[in-house]
């Protein structure tokens, strides 16, 4: 039903819990917001929350907000990861063999790499490139 419900709604348009609710019946509890999730992605139909109230559809005008979303969550978890690399190989990297060495080496250069390209794509998503009409690109893009 929320499928449905869905696939009519024009691109950029805010949807509130309440009115998805009122219009497919399903309880917009966190079981009913994982169904419409679900649907929106059997649509393809990208999005960005309106944390408690909503959803707002993709459209021209905030598709790079979604996308600099997408890239500083990517930036957040290679951080994590980042950081533990770098905990348990102070604690640890003695006590490894030369083979987990290794391992623990290229995770190591691997996070180094992807936090850069993620660093570059947050720097180039950030707010205030959301306000000019034609954002700075990087010259190696």
């Amino acid at each position: 039903m929320i499928e449905n419900y869905l696939r009519d709604i024009p691109d950029g348009q805010t949807v509130l819990f309440e009115v998805i609710q009122k219009e497919t019946g399903v309880k917009m509890d966190e079981r009913g917001k994982t169904y419409m999730r679900t649907a929106l992605k059997r649509l393809k139909r990208e999005y960005s929350s309106i944390i408690g109230s909503g959803i707002e559809l993709a459209c021209p005008e905030n598709t790079i907000s979604i996308v600099g979303h997408a890239v500083r969550k990517i930036d957040n978890s290679v951080k994590r990861g980042e950081k533990k690399t770098k905990n348990l190989s102070n604690q640890f990297y003695d006590d490894l063999s030369n083979e987990e060495k290794k391992a623990l080496n290229f995770l190591s250069a691997m996070f180094g790499g992807i936090r850069a390209y993620s660093l570059s794509g947050k720097n180039l998503f950030k707010q205030k490139h959301l306000s000019t009409p034609n954002p700075v690109l990087p010259d190696n893009m």
